[in-house]
């Protein structure tokens, strides 16, 4: 819109590209900036040169030359009456604010100045430009003594919108909280929660969201907790209200969704024990604007309404659940939330109920519905045109932390397998596995307390891990493993019969096996499963299917000298595998192999 506005600048901007060289480029650039400094140096020059020039300044910065010597020029079309050439002077504003102090002093002024005028078009011009620069104490001060009155009075919708954003600046500087905290403040607050308009009630609740978290972070969200009887003031008046017209403001029937969402999701930052203390003032108001939430997924018969009343309800969901009501009403909600999976099978709304199970893991019912639903969690059974490959990380994700949600010492076994069960349908990149991996390990840890099912859990997590996971599930194994002589009799019956088998074991599993049976194999030989030559010679053909795998080589080696010196009766069979590592492509694994070999031949002469 500007070089369209200005043909001057549209004629340098062409002349600039067309340069071939930089020493061309800055031959034009100099040739400008004087023809520019006399413009700007002219009194009675038009202001339509004078704008022209000024946005020719910016262009030739955003080039990367120095424009400093124009500070004053362009700080002076900032304080012109006419509202062109002052928009033009702010445009410069960012350039010269990373200069001295006294620069951003005489920004401060001319904002300052701006914020009190009586034109309405300067004043949004002034508080656009005031929001967008960094937080500092120097603004903060400004924005206390000249922002926050036009929040008191009579205000236009741009005007407190644009207000609004700059009070977000208050939250990062001692000035700015030392007024947030203050009682001033508590009554701007209150009084910007009065509003009827969703627009600006939208700006309010945004700005007290990060007033909120920058309060939580610090645990001062109590502080502000004078701030509950007005949000919930607003969910009463939009929902329940019905002397309030919200028509105008609906959505597919559902008042302003986006707005009373966020409503909730500001009130969840809150502990529990505040808003409950509010709850008991108010009558269980709480639990009545609950249901009304509900009521529009109840009612819901169109794709779009369905929406709308899902990130209402979710929201409401999440601060509901975390509070002491009856039982009655969490049922309630768990059967109206699983009765959308019977009439409706579109992502959405698998992912709405996926949540909200999440959210009820607390009820023993929500796990009981799982195992009755469990195709809940699979991707995409029932739903046709759906990009998997877009969706499927979405749901694989929700599925698995409902799944970590609900588990606990009881069901923990039946929790794993299903996990697992779920990632055998989905392609799962790098990233996926290592969170199943994280789950299963943190569950395991926490619950499973049966030995057997241990040894199955470890088993299968170290034949899909991947090398950086498989130290920290061997060393829980062999944590579990020293404490327990029925795990290690159980454990040395597992492996004999996985090596038996002829299966093709997993490097980390291999690992494993390396670590435990020269510790436990009396268990083995003395029972007579199995016998010491035959326990190298089968780990030995499952070496072969790993032949690049040079470090599980080395770990097979250190395995083999274990072995002979509890095992003297496998030496020979152990030199012969020595001898064909010798020849190995791995220059450390020939090196292993021979200082070994070496070892066994010294300390067969000595016994000799």
């Amino acid at each position: 819109m500007l070089q369209g506005s200005y043909r001057g600048l549209t004629n340098f901007v062409t002349e600039i590209r067309d340069c071939k060289t930089y020493d061309l480029e800055k031959e034009r650039v100099t040739k400008e900036l004087e023809k520019v400094q006399s413009i700007l140096s002219e009194p009675k020059s038009k202001p339509y040169d004078r704008i022209k020039s000024t946005l020719k300044l910016l262009y030739i910065q955003t080039l990367g030359y120095d424009i400093s010597s124009f500070e004053n020029h362009c700080l002076s079309m900032a304080k012109s009456p006419n509202y062109l050439e002052k928009r033009a002077g702010y445009l410069t504003f960012p350039t010269f604010l990373g200069t001295e102090t006294a620069t951003q002093d005489r920004i401060m002024r001319i904002l300052q100045a701006d914020l009190v005028a009586s034109d309405a078009n300067v004043k949004l011009l002034a508080l656009s430009t005031l929001s967008s620069l960094s937080p500092s104490e120097t603004n903060s001060k400004a924005i206390i003594d000249n922002v926050v009155p036009l929040l008191m009075q009579k205000c236009s919708r741009d005007l407190y919108q644009r207000a609004i954003s700059c009070l977000s600046l208050l939250c990062s500087t001692e000035t700015g909280w030392k007024f947030l905290t203050s009682q001033d403040a508590a009554h701007m607050l209150q009084k910007c929660l009065t509003e009827k308009d969703p627009g600006l009630l939208t700006s309010t609740v945004s700005f007290l969201y990060k007033l909120i978290f920058v309060a939580k972070e610090v645990g001062q969200q109590n502080i502000f907790s004078f701030l509950l009887p007005g949000l919930f003031q607003v969910l009463n008046i939009w929902l329940l209200d019905s002397s309030f017209d919200s028509s105008s403001y609906s959505y597919y029937e559902i008042p302003c969704p986006f707005l009373l969402s966020n409503v909730w999701k500001l009130i969840g930052l809150f502990p529990a024990s505040t808003i409950m203390e509010f709850n008991r003032q108010s009558k269980s108001l709480i639990s009545n604007l609950f249901l009304k939430c509900l009521s529009y997924i109840r009612n819901g018969d169109h794709s779009n309404r369905r929406n709308a009343s899902f990130s209402i309800s979710f929201e409401a969901l999440k601060v509901v659940s975390k509070l002491p009501f009856s039982r009655d009403l969490f049922i309630h909600s768990l059967t109206l939330i699983m009765s959308l999976i019977s009439e409706d099978v579109r992502p959405t709304t698998r992912y709405f109920v996926l949540r909200a199970l999440t959210e009820l893991s607390f009820l023993p019912e929500t796990w009981t519905n799982i195992q009755r639903n469990f195709s809940i969690l699979l991707p995409f059974s029932q739903s046709q045109g759906v990009d998997k490959e877009r969706e499927e990380p979405l749901w694989f994700h929700l599925s698995v932390e409902l799944l970590s949600s609900v588990c606990n010492a009881n069901n923990v076994e039946q929790v794993l397998d299903y996990i697992l069960r779920i990632c055998s349908m989905f392609s799962l990149s790098d990233l996926q596995q290592r969170l199943v991996m994280d789950k299963c390990l943190s569950l395991t840890k926490r619950f499973l307390q049966n030995e057997e099912k241990l040894f199955t859990v470890v088993v299968v997590l170290l034949s899909v891990c991947d090398e950086a996971k498989t130290g920290e599930i061997t060393n829980l194994f062999l944590t579990q493993l020293h404490g327990s002589k029925s795990l290690q009799s159980e454990s040395m019956k597992q492996f004999s019969q996985l090596l038996y088998s002829g299966s093709l074991l997993e490097p980390g599993l291999l690992r494993l096996i390396f670590l435990v049976f020269p510790m436990h194999s009396y268990l083995l030989i003395s029972s007579g499963a199995c016998n010491a030559v035959d326990v190298i010679t089968l780990l030995y053909r499952q070496m072969c299917y790993h032949k690049k795998l040079y470090s599980l080589q080395s770990s097979f080696l250190n395995f083999l000298m274990k072995w002979i010196e509890c095992h003297p009766e496998a030496v020979a069979t152990a030199v012969d595998i020595l001898k064909k590592y010798t020849t190995s492509q791995d220059l450390e694994v020939q090196i292993r192999a021979c200082e070994y070999l070496k070892f066994i031949s010294s300390q067969l002469r000595s016994y000799e």
